[in-house]
């Protein structure tokens, strides 16, 4: 065999080598894609590791998965191209001239109105890595206000950390037409999100969002008397939010709410029981108090006779109320003082009640049949 002929065949052998490595990196490539629909978390993590380990390579294959029929898959698969990004800077290091680069920002964008918190978390912390530009576009723009609207599905307000920091002219305009939509829902999950945003940028100089638009705290106080009281401590929180800010108004707004306190109650303080049915009724049914604002942190909550004894009773805590109700051998008894002890109930905006209830079981002796 001639020169020439080994030369020939030897740069046929290589490039067919060349091709069997090839083809069997894509499929491993593939292989890890695939166990991202695998249940188990590890075995998800453990793919998307080793995928950033391979690098660009993975890239392609990756941006194809964005539009997976699985969320799931949808959602490592960004999770892992913004590791990627990290670790890899060249790849999208505020160049948008890559062959990469759009392809991945139209994933973030659709991945933006998914349904799925998964993905709209994955989309939304992708933005922070893959968009090194100034601004964002006005198709980026509208994805992010998609998840403003109040009891939405994707309601997604922290989404404007994100979005303050960069929207430019066009956000602005478009964040102060949805803050005055006539569209309740969307002007007031406007409100919220522009409330998240802004105290979150309000300690971060480098951050510059501008000065809060007039019509963000009216929207929020509007919250405070809605009937639905989820609603109403929203509204409560992020005004808590921008007071800590110093923003006046929302000061004002929470100084303006009704003190937080108790509005029914079983038991009043010096109440007697006479009634051998009444006390009945307190050891079955135990003893309710009912807030005007929901509880965030019940305290402690005793129940105790006049000598000191506790009695241990079991508390129940819903939105509104805390329920006391006794265990066996520790009911109420005829004839004894009791006191009531309600310490450091607190509501959201860290308002506390502290009550001292004492009563009487001054029954009559029942007759024997």
């Amino acid at each position: 065999m001639n020169k020439p002929t080994r030369v020939c065949l030897t740069c046929l052998y290589l490039a067919s080598m060349a091709s069997i490595v090839s083809h069997a990196h894509n499929e491993n490539i593939a292989s890890l894609i695939q166990q991202f629909e695998h249940a188990d978390v590890d075995v998800q993590d453990s793919a998307s590791k080793a995928l950033t380990e391979i690098g660009e390579a993975a890239v392609p294959a990756l941006i194809a998965a964005l539009d997976h029929e699985n969320t799931g898959v949808q959602a490592w698969a960004l999770n892992t191209l913004h590791d990627m990004r990290n670790q890899f800077h060249q790849l999208l290091d505020k160049d948008t001239s890559t062959p990469y680069y759009k392809h991945i920002v139209r994933g973030l964008v659709k991945a933006l109105k998914a349904e799925d918190s998964d993905l709209r978390y994955a989309a939304i912390i992708g933005f922070i890595g893959y968009t090194g530009r100034e601004e964002l576009t006005p198709e980026e723009i509208s994805g992010f206000i998609r998840l403003f609207y109040y009891g939405s599905p994707i309601f997604s307000p922290d989404a404007s950390h994100i979005l303050l920091p960069r929207m430019g002219h066009h956000g602005r305009s478009a964040l102060i037409e949805a803050l005055h939509s006539s569209n309740w829902a969307l002007s007031f999950g406007t409100a919220i999100a522009y409330g998240y945003g802004f105290e979150y940028a309000c300690n971060k100089p480098e951050l510059k969002v501008g000065t809060l638009p007039p019509a963000v705290v009216p929207r929020l106080a509007e919250g405070l008397s809605h009937p639905d009281w989820r609603t109403r401590e929203e509204a409560a929180e992020v005004l808590k939010r921008l007071q800590s800010c110093r923003i006046g108004e929302a000061a004002k707004a929470l100084e303006a709410l009704p003190p937080f306190g108790i509005i029914s109650q079983t038991i009043k303080d010096r109440q007697r029981f006479r009634d051998p049915d009444a006390l009945d009724s307190l050891n079955a049914d135990g003893m309710t108090f009912k807030f005007n604002r929901s509880i965030h942190y019940d305290g402690e909550i005793t129940i105790s006779s006049h000598d000191g004894e506790q009695l241990g009773w079991n508390v129940e805590r819903s939105s509104h109320s805390v329920t006391i109700t006794p265990p066996e051998g520790k009911v109420l008894v005829e004839g004894r003082r009791y006191t009531i002890q309600l310490r450091d109930v607190r509501d959201i905006l860290g308002n506390q009640i502290d009550a001292e209830i004492e009563f009487s079981t001054e029954v009559p002796l029942r007759r024997a049949p």
